[in-house]
């Protein structure tokens, strides 16, 4: 039986560590090994430190996505390394970036499982790779810029509530941009909500969802890869749970808001290559989103 130790008691990502070499030389020789010379890797599993889930406190993956993020990065791991929760394995996945988003992930490099810097196919493509790296019973993703909204999230999802039979777990979140924030309240998940509400349903960097589950983006959509990715997960989710709280902060300004237009056309994409009538459920409301949007 490996040791379990903690490396430093003040951070979620820091207890309930295992040491294991031998682990550390597989992963150096499996998917994880960096061949493009420009790429950089590194965190506590490059020095032979694990994570494991156990039957009271199943191991969190939380995965942030970024690519030239300095001025946002740092507060998205804070929000994850000061979670109460004492079994949470952090990965971050940066696109290569120019600016200082390097700096501030070896800043905290002792507190990240897991973090690649490599040129990538786009948002999508990084997504993936960050599932590729997770070893957790459930998976979030948490892309710089948001953030939890408070330090209990986890403890009260997973050391309060009975998640051994639930395949997704979501709640609220606080949408954030230039105006007063926004509640966005989580609807049921099923497939006629996803055609109707589209990615309205639940925010996704709301939900914690069973790594064994867990598909792939399609690397077909630039933008609206999250939407496909949700009407694959609602044919495979047998148990989901709303929880009375908010999960996240949640910054608008990404790709989608600044791409509007395409963001639109293809959500219409999406929904009438996966199922032509019920497509047509989703375009009115599509139109009128778009519609309300480029008349404010």
């Amino acid at each position: 039986m490996t040791d379990i130790e903690s490396l430093d008691e003040g951070y979620s990502t820091t207890r309930l560590i295992f040491n294991d070499k031998c682990l550390m030389l597989n992963e150096d020789n499996s998917q994880f090994n960096i061949e493009n010379s420009t790429s950089k890797k590194g965190g506590l599993r490059t020095k032979g430190y694990f994570k494991k889930s156990f039957d009271d406190k199943p191991l969190i993956s939380i995965i942030t996505v970024v690519f030239n993020g300095e001025k946002y990065l740092e507060e998205t791991i804070q929000s994850v390394t000061n979670q109460t929760y004492d079994n949470v394995e952090y990965i971050i996945i940066d696109g290569g970036s120019s600016d200082g988003t390097l700096d501030i992930i070896k800043k905290y490099e002792d507190k990240i499982d897991y973090w690649v810097s490599e040129k990538d196919k786009g948002i999508y493509d990084a997504m993936n790779k960050g599932i590729d790296a997770a070893s957790g019973e459930f998976i979030n993703f948490l892309n710089a810029g948001d953030r939890f909204v408070d330090e209990h999230v986890l403890e009260k999802i997973f050391a309060k509530l009975d998640t051994s039979s639930c395949d997704l777990i979501y709640g609220s979140s606080v949408v954030t941009g230039d105006q007063e924030n926004v509640l966005l309240e989580p609807k049921k998940f099923t497939k006629f909500n996803l055609y109707f509400w589209n990615t309205r349903v639940v925010c996704h960097q709301a939900m914690f969802v069973r790594k064994d589950i867990v598909g792939k983006y399609s690397m077909k959509y630039r933008l609206k890869g999250e939407l496909n990715w949700y009407l694959d997960l609602v044919e495979k989710v047998k148990s989901y749970k709303i929880v009375e709280f908010s999960i996240v902060f949640y910054a608008l300004g990404g790709a989608g808001d600044i791409n509007y237009k395409l963001n639109t056309l293809e959500s219409l994409k999406v929904v009438f290559a996966r199922n032509v009538i019920l497509g047509c459920v989703s375009l009115p409301v599509i139109a009128f989103k778009y519609i309300r949007k480029v008349l404010k």
